[in-house]
């Protein structure tokens, strides 16, 4: 997903403890390349869909959108929803579907990569969306199938993160699971606070969980 729009790209100071994991904000809401609509909902549904899938499916980290094994340098570990500023709107906190991604490789290879990424080459970040069908049959009609370092993204500030910028996902994701039951959930949402559950990271973790059990009850 990329445009003509030049970005101007910077730098990247990669996480001194674990230099081969990048922490990427790939997609917000908005109209892209003219007619790609993209909601806060389908932000939450992608994560969900993510984790839904991630026992059979994982998605590549590539350079550039080449489609070929050739381009993969990594593969996304974490896709959730969090926060971070646009500068499309003067900076201003709103919705990003993040990831982490794991680079992969030769050291030669993760090396180069990392030096690119530091450096200010390759910072930028284009979601790549597309339908799946399982060999179960089951059909999903939109998912983040991967992520791709480029040029000039179609989403503006969509990129590389700085390691002390990572994107805010949060610790509650972790407390509550997608997998959780409905009584299980409902045991950890009331011993939280009320001001967690409040929160846009804690009304993140509700909606990510809700939407899940909902596909899965209706299967």
């Amino acid at each position: 997903m990329s445009t003509m729009t030049p970005t101007r790209t910077r730098a990247v100071r990669l996480d001194a403890h674990d230099a081969d994991l990048l922490h990427l904000r790939v997609l917000k809401p908005g109209t892209f390349n003219g007619n790609v609509k993209i909601t806060a909902r389908d932000l939450g549904d992608l994560a969900a869909r993510f984790a839904e899938l991630r026992p059979v499916f994982t998605p590549p980290l590539r350079v550039d959108h080449s489609y070929s094994v050739d381009s993969v340098v990594g593969w996304l570990e974490t896709v959730s929803m969090g926060t971070g500023p646009d500068p499309s709107a003067g900076g201003a906190e709103v919705p990003w579907l993040t990831a982490t991604a794991r680079l992969a490789g030769t050291a030669d290879a993760r090396k180069r990569l990392r030096d690119d990424v530091e450096g200010g080459r390759l910072v930028n970040i284009s979601a790549e969306l597309q339908p799946y069908e399982t060999n179960a049959g089951k059909k999903y009609p939109r998912i983040l199938s991967g992520a791709a370092l480029v040029d000039i993204p179609a989403v503006e500030g969509a990129r590389v993160v700085l390691a002390r910028q990572r994107p805010a996902t949060g610790s509650l994701a972790a407390l509550l699971p997608l997998s959780l039951t409905p009584a299980a959930f409902g045991a950890r949402w009331a011993a939280l606070s009320h001001e967690q559950r409040r929160s846009e990271e804690g009304q993140t973790a509700y909606e990510l969980w809700r939407l899940n059990h909902q596909r899965r009850t209706s299967r």
